[in-house]
C-alpha cells in the first residue's frame, strides 16, 4: 500500500533519500531533482512549500514539489520555477507508475493542481482521471548523438560553420566549465550585449534570473557553461545541465557585435563534438522551437501542461479557458492564411 505524506520542511534525510531516486528513475530531469527545488527557494525566497512524498515499504518512490498560486484565477498546487521551468518536477521511480494515479488522486481530493511541461510519454497516467484537462505546452527538440550530431545540418550550413573556424582559428577558442560566481558574471555581460538585450528579451534585466542561476551552481555539480572566445574575449556562451546521459542547453547568447562569425552556430558545433566524445546520448535543445534549432535537428518531443482537480465546476471553467485561448489560436492562423493567400492573388 503506498504511504503518502506531505513534507512541510526539508530535511536532510529527505534530500538523501530524494537524490536516491532521481539517480535510479528513467524519468529524471534537472527540474525533478532536489537541486532544482532548493536552488527555486532560495532565489524566489520562497517561505511556504508543501512536498508530498510517496512510500513503498519506507522506501521513497514518488515525489512532487509543490507551492500555492493560481491559474487562470483558481488556487492551485503547482511546480515551483515560475517561466524558468522547463520539464515536470513530479518525480516517481518507474517500477511504481501504475501507484501515481493514486498519489493524484490523494492530491486532488483537496487541491487543484496544475503540471507543467509534462512529456508526451507521461500522459497515460492522467488518462483516466475523471476532472482532468490539459494543453499543449512546448515542442522540446533534441539531438541523438549516437548518431551523427550534424546529420540533419545542410551541407551548406556545415561547410560554412567549418569555414569560419578555420578563418579565425588562431583566435578562437572554446572551454566547456563547471561554472563559479565569476562565469556567472561573464555570462550575464554577454547577454547585455546581446540581440536578445536590444529587444527587451535578455532574462539577467531580472534579479530573480541571476539569482536562479547562481543558486543552480551553488546547489548543483550538473551545471556546465560552454564559452566560446575570440581574441581572449567572451563572445558566446551556452549553459547546460547534464543528467543522466543528457546534456541540455537551458541558456545560451552571444554578443551582437560578433554576429558575422556566427557565434552561436560555432559555440554549438565546438560543444556538440565535445559531449558526444564525453559519452552523452542526448542534447536537449530545452522546450520552444527557433530557426537555429530547426536547423540542427528536426526531433522533437511535445509536452503538456496538465490541470487537475476534484471539482467540476473547476475542471469546466478550465476547459473553458483552454478551449477558448485554442480557439483565438486558430483564428490567428486562419487569419494569416487568408492574409497570405490574398497578398499572392494581388
Amino acid at each position: 500500500m503506498l504511504n503518502i505524506k506531505l513534507k512541510n520542511k526539508i530535511s536532510k534525510n529527505l534530500i538523501n533519500q530524494w537524490t536516491i531516486l532521481w539517480k535510479k528513475s528513467q524519468n529524471a530531469n534537472f527540474f525533478n531533482s532536489p537541486y532544482w527545488f532548493l536552488s527555486c527557494v532560495n532565489a524566489f525566497n520562497i517561505k511556504q512549500y508543501s512536498v508530498f512524498c510517496g512510500y513503498y515499504n519506507d522506501n521513497l518512490c514518488i515525489v512532487f514539489p509543490t507551492i500555492y498560486g493560481k491559474k487562470y484565477f483558481v488556487k492551485s498546487l503547482m511546480s515551483p520555477g515560475k517561466k524558468y521551468l522547463d520539464k515536470s518536477t513530479l518525480l516517481f521511480d518507474d517500477s511504481h507508475g501504475n501507484s501515481v494515479n493514486y498519489f493524484l488522486a490523494h492530491i486532488a481530493k483537496s487541491h487543484n493542481i496544475f503540471i507543467a511541461e509534462t512529456i508526451y510519454a507521461q500522459m497515460h497516467i492522467y488518462k483516466n482521471k475523471k476532472y482532468c484537462c490539459h494543453e499543449f505546452a512546448s515542442d522540446n527538440p533534441f539531438i541523438d548523438l549516437t548518431k551523427d550530431p550534424f546529420g540533419h545540418l545542410k551541407n551548406k550550413q556545415k561547410n560554412s560553420i567549418k569555414n569560419k573556424i578555420r578563418q579565425n582559428r588562431n583566435l578562437l577558442e572554446f572551454k566547456l566549465i563547471t561554472p563559479k560566481y565569476e562565469d556567472i558574471k561573464t555570462i550575464i555581460h554577454i547577454e547585455s550585449q546581446s540581440y536578445k538585450s536590444i529587444v527587451n528579451k535578455d532574462i539577467f534585466n531580472l534579479e530573480e534570473a541571476k539569482n536562479l542561476f547562481l543558486e543552480i551552481c551553488k546547489y548543483s555539480k550538473n551545471a556546465r557553461i560552454a564559452i566560446l572566445y575570440f581574441k581572449n574575449k567572451p563572445i558566446a556562451h551556452l549553459f547546460g545541465l547534464s543528467y543522466k546521459e543528457t546534456f541540455m542547453a537551458y541558456h545560451m547568447a552571444y554578443h551582437n557585435d560578433y554576429r558575422k562569425i556566427v557565434p552561436g552556430k560555432i559555440i554549438l558545433f565546438y560543444l556538440l563534438t565535445t559531449i558526444k566524445k564525453k559519452g552523452y546520448k542526448i542534447f536537449d535543445f530545452s522546450r520552444g522551437a527557433s530557426l537555429l534549432k530547426s536547423q540542427f535537428t528536426e526531433h522533437s518531443i511535445k509536452q503538456y501542461n496538465v490541470y487537475l482537480t476534484n471539482s467540476m465546476f473547476v475542471c469546466y471553467y478550465w476547459r473553458l479557458i483552454l478551449n477558448s485561448k485554442q480557439l483565438i489560436k486558430d483564428s490567428k492562423t486562419l487569419i494569416k492564411q487568408l492574409y497570405s493567400k490574398i497578398h499572392i492573388a494581388i
